[in-house]
């Protein structure tokens, strides 16, 4: 697909991260190939399709298909010549948004999505341990 995603692109109305939100540890270092493939994000195709994911001035934008939600949202810092850095990780833990408190779990999911839906690599999507918190 040779459309890059926009803010625009599938949702008149998307939902800003929660102000109950947390930083996620989550360290990152992209080749400039690499922001070229994630730059131009993913657009949900159909139902199944549960992500929308865009970039906006060097901010990655993780939301929930169906319900508009962001989850994610990092910082990507392209002044370190030609590695581009996660700078900044953040999760939504707003419980009537996200009900998932794991910051183990949503490393694991951030990039699974970056390297499976975004890259195109094969990936892991990660299972959640029967004792995390959230449900």
């Amino acid at each position: 697909m040779d459309t890059i995603a926009t803010r625009y692109s599938f949702w008149d109305v998307l939902r800003p991260m929660s102000a109950l939100r947390e930083q996620l540890p989550f360290a990152r270092t992209f080749t400039r190939e690499e922001y070229d493939v994630i730059a131009r994000g993913l657009i949900p195709a159909g139902m199944d399709d549960r992500w929308f994911i865009f970039l906006e001035n060097d901010q990655l934008y993780f939301h929930r298909s169906w319900t508009g939600t962001c989850v994610y949202q990092i910082t990507l810092d392209r002044t370190a010549g030609d590695s581009i850095v996660v700078t900044d990780a953040l999760v939504n833990r707003n419980p009537d948004e996200y009900k998932i408190a794991d910051d183990q779990f949503d490393v694991a999911l951030l990039t699974f999505l970056i390297d499976s839906l975004l890259l195109g690599r094969p990936a892991q999507l990660p299972v959640r341990s029967s004792n995390s918190s959230g449900s």
